[in-house]
């Protein structure tokens, strides 16, 4: 991801993440012929995952557990292969937060927190 390259949870842009790390997985069908042999089959192949991780504020902690509530929702992020934005439907996975240690005497603020989860591309 390329810091002048901002991300977008459907119109929502986000500010940058702490890490970012995509995985790309194939989906295949195995199976056996009558004769024994080993078949498989691509599917799919680049089925985006996305490990993030945010430092925020509560008011940020709330928009993410919202994007979570939702079934699905639209990625919009800069793909280096393609040289443009690519836009994808995804659902979050695995949401944890954590209140960081002494962050609750930020004034005007309930404390930050770290905010992690995984996307996963339908």
């Amino acid at each position: 991801m390329l810091k002048s390259y901002p991300i977008y949870f459907n119109t929502t842009e986000l500010f940058r993440p702490e890490k970012w790390e995509e995985s790309y997985e194939k989906v295949q069908n195995s199976f056996q012929s009558e004769a024994g042999t080993d078949l498989v089959i691509n599917v799919r192949t680049g089925k985006l995952k996305v490990s993030c991780e945010f430092l925020c504020k509560d008011t940020n902690l709330s928009v993410f557990r919202g994007f979570d509530a939702l079934g699905s929702f639209k990625l919009k992020s800069y793909d280096v292969e393609d040289g443009a934005y690519r836009e994808r439907t995804v659902r979050m996975e695995n949401l944890k937060s954590s209140l960081n240690v002494h962050s609750d005497y930020i004034t005007q603020s309930n404390g930050l927190y770290t905010v992690s989860f995984d996307l996963v591309e339908f």
